[in-house]
C-alpha cells in the first residue's frame, strides 16, 4: 500500500477540473526529489499548483469548488491511482463526483473496485502498471474503453500525508466537506463473488473450524518498503494460539526475485501464494471469513471497506493514525502496534517493531469476541 494519501485537490475557477498529480519520491532524497518533481510537473503540464510541497506551507481546507459542484451533462477523465489500496480511497472521490458528471472515464487497473458506481467507463492511458496491477487489468480487459479526446482531466494526487500526519480519509473529508457520519468507505460485493468464495471454502476439509484469512508479510522489488512489515513471529504466535479454532488460508502473489514472503509461517492449512485467486474471489473470502490477519496495506483497507473482521499487525514506517480514521467504519477492525509506533515513512529505517504479547493477544481476543450489533 502506498502510504501517502491520494485525494482530489482542486478545481480551477472555471470548473475545469485540473488537479495536481505527483508521484511518490524516492526515499533516498525525498525532500529534494519532491521539489524537483513538483517543478518539472508544473513546467510540463502548465497546471498552476495549489499546494506547495513544503511541509511548512501545507494546509488541508475545504475546497470551495469541489465541495460545491453542480450537476452537468459533461464528462471528465479521472486519471486515477494505480494502487489497490489507494483505489479504495479513490472510490469515495469518484462516487462523490458521479453525482455531478454524465460520464467519468477512470484510469484504473481494477474496474471491479468500482462496479457499483454508475456512469463510469474505464481506460488505460499512459501509465505503467506494476505486476499485480497488470494481472488484474488483464482480467478486466473487456471492460476497458477508449478515452475520448478533449475531456477535462482530474487526477488523484499524492497528497503528502507523511508531512501532514493525517490519514487519507481525513483529507478527503475535509476537501469535499463531508461529515464523519456521511463518509462512505464501504465496498459492497457482487453476490457472485461471495458465491465463488463459498464454493472454494466448501472444497476444504475444515473439520468444523472457522475460516481465517492470512495475508503474510511480503516485500517486492517494485515497491521496496521493508519497514512497514511487522515481525512475522507475531503472526506465528496468533496462528499457534488459535490453531484449534481457525482454518488458516494464506493469500499472496509471490514471484522469484520480484515479490517474496517475509518469514516462513507454519501451521497454514491452505496456501494460495502464486496469485491463483482473483481479487473478486479474495474479496468474497474476506466477507465470509470469521477473521483476517494482515499487515497495514491493501488487505487491511479492503477488510475495513468490506466490513470483514480484520486484525492488523503493525510494523514500522507509519503510525496507525496515518492510515486510520473512525469515519472509515472500524467496528469490525482492530490492530496491535508498537509503542511508540514509528512515523518515519522511510523505506530504510531502524523502526521500533516490538509489540507486547499482552497487546497482541488482548486486542485480538477483544476483536474476536466483539459484537457489531448488526452494523454493516
Amino acid at each position: 500500500m502506498i502510504t501517502t494519501s491520494q485525494v482530489a485537490d482542486r478545481v480551477d475557477a472555471n470548473r475545469n477540473i485540473q488537479i495536481i498529480k505527483r508521484r511518490t519520491p524516492s526515499v533516498n532524497d525525498r525532500v529534494s526529489t519532491i521539489d524537483k518533481n513538483w517543478k518539472e510537473m508544473i513546467t510540463t503540464s502548465k497546471i498552476r499548483p495549489v499546494l506547495s510541497p513544503s511541509c511548512a506551507q501545507l494546509k488541508v481546507e475545504v475546497d470551495p469548488v469541489l465541495s460545491k459542484l453542480k450537476k452537468t451533462d459533461e464528462s471528465i477523465f479521472f486519471d486515477g491511482a494505480n494502487g489497490f489500496g489507494d483505489s479504495l480511497f479513490q472510490r469515495v472521490v469518484i462516487k462523490y463526483l458521479s453525482q455531478y458528471f454524465k460520464t467519468i472515464y477512470v484510469h484504473t487497473p481494477c474496474p471491479d473496485l468500482f462496479w457499483d458506481i454508475p456512469n463510469l467507463k474505464f481506460v488505460k492511458e499512459g501509465h505503467k502498471w506494476l505486476r499485480t496491477q497488470e494481472k488484474s487489468a488483464k482480467l478486466s480487459r473487456g471492460k476497458i474503453s477508449p478515452l475520448p479526446k478533449g475531456l477535462k482531466r482530474t487526477a488523484y494526487s499524492y497528497c503528502p500525508v507523511r508531512q501532514l500526519k493525517k490519514c487519507s480519509a481525513y483529507i478527503i473529508r475535509t476537501k469535499l466537506n463531508i461529515d464523519v457520519d456521511d463518509f462512505d468507505f464501504t465496498f459492497p460485493l457482487r453476490p457472485i463473488w461471495i458465491s465463488k468464495a463459498t464454493k472454494l471454502v466448501n472444497s476444504f476439509d475444515m473439520g468444523g473450524k472457522k475460516l481465517c484469512i492470512i495475508r503474510p508479510p511480503t516485500n517486492r522489488s517494485e515497491w521496496d518498503y521493508p519497514t512497514r512489515n511487522p515481525h512475522p513471529e507475531y503472526y506465528q504466535m496468533l496462528i499457534d494460539k488459535y490453531k484449534d479454532e481457525y482454518f488458516y488460508v494464506s493469500i499472496a502473489d509471490i514471484e522469484d526475485n520480484v515479490e517474496w514472503l517475509v518469514g516462513d509461517l507454519k501451521g497454514i492449512d491452505a496456501k494460495f501464494h502464486k496469485g491463483e485467486l482473483s481479487l473478486s474471489t479474495i474479496f468474497g473470502l474476506m466477507k465470509i471469513s470469521s477473521m483476517m490477519i494482515c499487515y497495514p496495506a491493501f488487505f487491511m483497507l479492503a477488510g475495513i471497506a468490506t466490513r470483514s473482521k480484520t486484525f492488523t499487525i503493525w510494523g514500522g514506517c507509519s503510525h496507525p493514525a496515518a492510515s486510520l480514521e473512525e469515519s472509515m467504519g472500524l467496528w469490525n477492525f482492530s490492530y496491535a502496534a508498537p509503542d511508540p509506533a514509528c512515523n518515519c515513512f522511510l523505506a530504510e529505517h531502524d523502526c521500533n517493531k516490538e509489540i507486547s504479547k499482552d497487546i497482541l493477544f488482548g486486542n485480538f481476543e477483544e476483536l474476536k469476541n466483539r459484537k457489531t450489533n448488526g452494523r454493516k
